[in-house]
């Protein structure tokens, strides 16, 4: 038996980006190289119908800070999601899933929570992990609660590190990104003999590994932005068993 795959008919992946905007970029490519390694994709029509929604919120900082009104302003792009045809949903910031419950009250969409996602994909692979989240998302604990849900043994960072973590952070929605490789490889460098993986929590720190010259490579490596990009193409796919 062999696995033939195909899209479902009118499913939409929406995409809300903006904190920063690199993050939703990053979020598409990663959906359509997916869609072709996994699911076989060719054809202009074998790929996802995508709607990505980029907006700037004014008030969201490289800490990820998050008032009231930036929490409407969210679920306003959401309901915008939904009335242009998304069927399912991902935010490309995982700071902004502090404000989760408040965007999955205002549609009738399926909402992929991304903590939660990275977390069972770090699961998949045991040990034990150097944590990077934003300031904000610490505060929050998003990434804490969803980790010891799933069981999977973290190492957070110190104070210190945080600030640097928040610069690399920074460097990256300035699109500073040589800038933001090397120092997200000074900051993990001396954790790396101490942790068997890491943990890109925050979607800028995938783009920053990517300039850091492979600082991961011989680790197991959880990229937040991969693991949304497929949350979200897996539900645009169907597979049956095919006899041969």
């Amino acid at each position: 038996m062999t696995q033939d795959t195909a899209r479902i008919p009118g499913s939409t992946i929406g995409i809300l980006s903006g904190m920063g905007p690199l993050a939703g970029s990053d979020v598409l490519q990663k959906i359509l190289a997916y869609a072709a390694q996994e699911y076989g994709a060719v054809e202009d029509a074998e790929y996802p119908d995508v709607v990505l929604i980029s907006h700037g919120f004014d008030g969201f900082d490289a800490q990820g800070t998050i008032s009231h009104d930036l929490e409407q302003k969210l679920v306003q792009v959401i309901q915008q999601l939904e009335s242009v045809g998304a069927t399912h949903i991902g935010v490309a910031c995982n700071t902004a899933h502090a404000c989760l419950d408040a965007m999955r009250q205002a549609c009738n969409l399926p909402i992929a929570n991304l903590p939660e996602e990275t977390a069972k994909q770090a699961a998949k692979q045991p040990g034990n992990y150097l944590l990077i989240t934003s300031h904000a998302a610490r505060e929050a604990e998003l990434y804490p609660t969803a980790m010891k849900a799933a069981g999977v043994d973290f190492t957070e960072l110190s104070d210190e590190d945080q600030k640097i973590a928040d610069e690399v952070i920074g460097l990256v929605m300035a699109y500073r990104l040589p800038e933001a490789g090397q120092k997200i490889a000074e900051l993990v460098a001396p954790h790396l003999h101490k942790v068997d993986g890491v943990i890109a929590g925050c979607t800028e720190l995938p783009i920053a590994f990517d300039f850091s010259g492979n600082i991961v490579k011989d680790k197991l490596y959880v990229d937040s932005n991969q693991v949304l990009a497929q949350a979200l193409a897996d539900q645009c796919y169907t597979r049956a068993a095919v006899a041969v």
